[in-house]
């Protein structure tokens, strides 16, 4: 267990064992290192879910906070189920690979697309977000804004890239945006 020393409010600490840290937006502070007998009253404007030097300068962690839970639980509820009808729909069709399965079960939608591999769309409450598993563009994970689901890192949307993917899968024009929130005009 690593001793460090700690300077807050100009105040220098003596060396204490350093258990859990804080990362503020102006400086950092050694919880475990402030004696115990002082009680610590912070309210920093930007908590960091990592260490500074992991994040690039005047970035922070943001999710899809502009929703409620009763909110997101709808959007999120609504928009697996219209994807799960709808891949439903496609598995049924003459241009489906052998062994096709749509399971949608707990905010957990699997689609089983024989030799071309396994989907995973699911609900991540805690974060608000829609995370996808794909065979073809890996892990994603996509954010409610402007009405639709969008991956933060590329700004493509979730029914856009499902719309692509798919389209090579089921060798026909499959078309995604028309679902729940798959359009802003579809919000």
């Amino acid at each position: 267990m690593a001793l460090v020393r700690a300077s807050f409010m100009g105040r220098l600490w003596p060396q204490r064992p350093a258990v859990c840290s804080i990362w503020a937006s102006q400086f950092s502070l050694h919880v475990a290192s402030l004696p115990r007998r002082k009680p610590l009253h912070l309210v920093p404007s930007t908590v960091f879910l990592a260490a500074p030097s992991v994040l690039k300068a005047g970035t922070s962690r943001q999710y899809s906070v502009e929703l409620d839970d009763i909110r997101y639980e709808q959007i999120s509820d609504e928009t697996l189920e219209s994807l799960s009808e709808y891949l439903e729909e496609l598995v049924a069709l003459d241009t489906a690979p052998q062994d096709c399965d749509v399971l949608y079960s707990s905010g957990v939608l699997t689609v089983h697309l024989g030799t071309n591999g396994t989907y995973v769309i699911n609900k991540q409450t805690p974060n608000k977000q829609i995370w996808l598993s794909s065979p073809t563009s890996g892990p994603k994970r996509f954010d409610f804004q402007g009405g639709v689901w969008v991956y933060r890192h590329s700004g493509e949307t979730l029914h856009g890239l499902l719309t692509v993917e798919l389209s090579k899968v089921f060798s026909s024009n499959v078309d995604f945006l028309a679902c729940a929130f798959g359009s802003s005009e579809s919000a």
